[in-house]
């Protein structure tokens, strides 16, 4: 996993002045010389003025409880991914009994395995996309209840009427969206979505119908619909993708938001999209929050949100 490897933990728990001292060292990339890693992550959650929230005992988890796909081997991961496309591609969802969501979650993309040796063994017009091998590397369950069962607490602050507005912009097969499931958090979460992969996307769609998802790029969403969305948002949920951004980032017409990396761009855009008082949770490289040269990224995000903490995650 492309989160697995940072190892100190992070927390902002500080008065007015050790706040403001903490900022001004971290502007200045003064709190340690870690780089980007695309090993390394963090999980920050940047917030504007979020009210405390009475603690609240999450409910029992219901779906997907049983999630031991992280630890199958290269061989189990493609037996069940092959079984998952087929199935997907032959039922529709609203067919499908639990047995099958089962096998549909069951589904981890093709990161580290190889698309060619089962090329002649994919369903009719379900072929995963090259990038797979290198981007679908998707977030552990382990990590998304952890994120879950810190988030869950803070939801009703968040909302109106007992529900909550949410986006998650590289969605992958929604383990961070089944984490976060309305039985658990006990409130309402509409879900807007955005994928770019076609098998992924098809994964996510028949596990969670209710969803409001659309596929293709992250910056062709925003161009079509982010005015939409503008400030309409009380959670915004991602694990980003890492690395250099490709032809996407001419998507996008704000010409402000041209961040060479991915996640700076994603963390940026999705948090502007933001209500106040909203709250954005990521996991990024952990030289987001220490290396010099995202001292510039640190100052753009910082200036328009508060960061309300922020974790190291351990080595596995």
């Amino acid at each position: 996993s492309h989160i697995s490897r940072a190892r100190e933990r992070v927390g902002v728990q500080a008065n007015h002045g050790e706040i403001v001292d903490l900022f001004s060292a971290w502007f200045a990339g003064e709190l340690g010389s870690d780089d980007d890693d695309a090993g390394e992550a963090t999980v920050i959650e940047a917030a504007v003025d979020i009210p405390p929230a009475e603690p609240k005992k999450a409910a029992p988890i219901v779906e997907d409880a049983a999630d031991p796909v992280e630890a199958w081997t290269q061989g189990q991961r493609t037996r069940a991914n092959l079984e998952a496309m087929h199935l997907v591609a032959t039922k529709p969802p609203e067919t499908m009994p639990p047995a099958d969501r089962l096998k549909l979650a069951a589904y981890s993309g093709w990161g580290g395995l190889s698309i060619a040796k089962n090329r002649d063994r994919f369903p009719p017009g379900l072929v995963p996309e090259d990038f797979g091998l290198i981007h679908e590397y998707y977030t552990p369950k382990r990590v998304a209840d952890a994120i879950a069962q810190a988030v869950c607490p803070l939801l009703p602050a968040l909302g109106a009427s007992g529900k909550v507005r949410a986006l998650e912009p590289s969605a992958g097969i929604g383990r961070l969206i089944r984490s976060m499931s309305a039985v658990r958090c006990g409130v309402d979460i509409e879900w807007v979505a955005v994928e770019f992969s076609k098998v992924s996307e098809r994964m996510l769609g028949a596990l969670r119908p209710d969803i409001e998802l659309h596929r293709g790029s992250f910056e062709g969403w925003v161009r079509e619909h982010g005015a939409r969305f503008q400030g309409g948002f009380n959670l915004v949920l991602a694990n980003p993708p890492y690395g250099e951004r490709g032809a996407a980032r001419a998507e996008d017409p704000d010409a402000s938001y041209r961040e060479d990396q991915s996640y700076a761009y994603f963390m940026r855009r999705a948090m502007d999209l933001l209500a106040p008082g909203g709250l954005g949770v990521f996991l990024v490289p952990a030289g987001f929050l220490s290396g010099a040269r995202n001292q510039t990224l640190r100052r753009k995000i910082l200036l328009r949100n508060h960061l309300a903490v922020a974790y190291r995650l351990p080595s596995v």
